[in-house]
């Protein structure tokens, strides 16, 4: 991830010792853990926070643990450019509240050059299911 504008604060989690599919899908990861469950819920370890400013690069992968990235300026947008190598077709987003996980909605949206295009180009390179349907 490069910052071109602005600045981010990205913090980094410990893996949850459990993780729980949230099955509904229905939370955003900002709000309540929509538990029905009777296990109660274990707010995510914070591991480091970094501050990144304009033109820093940051390097995340699975193996680091989890992260969430978030403007810290009240009054000033931020934009960062995010590669993904190799492509996913889903991920998995965790509630900071009760460590519920739940899976990302497929992507869909692939560009070269600038210009949206309707299949990912990889796609048959990787062997992968992310054109199919």
């Amino acid at each position: 991830m490069k910052i071109l504008d602005g600045e981010l604060k990205e913090t980094l989690y410990h893996w949850p010792e459990r993780v729980v599919n949230d099955t509904d899908n229905a939370d955003s990861g900002m709000g309540s853990d929509n538990s029905d469950d009777d296990e109660k819920p274990t707010a995510m370890s914070v591991k480091k926070e970094t501050f990144l400013k304009r033109d820093t690069v940051a390097y995340m992968h699975d193996n680091l643990g989890l992260h969430a990235v978030s403007n810290p300026l009240k009054t000033q947008g931020s934009v960062s450019l995010h590669l993904y190598t190799p492509p996913y077709e889903v991920c998995k987003t965790f509630n900071e509240r009760s460590s519920k996980a739940r899976s990302s909605g497929k992507c869909v949206f692939y560009s070269s050059r600038g210009e949206k295009i309707e299949s990912c180009p990889s796609a048959a390179y990787l062997k992968c299911s992310l054109t199919n349907n």
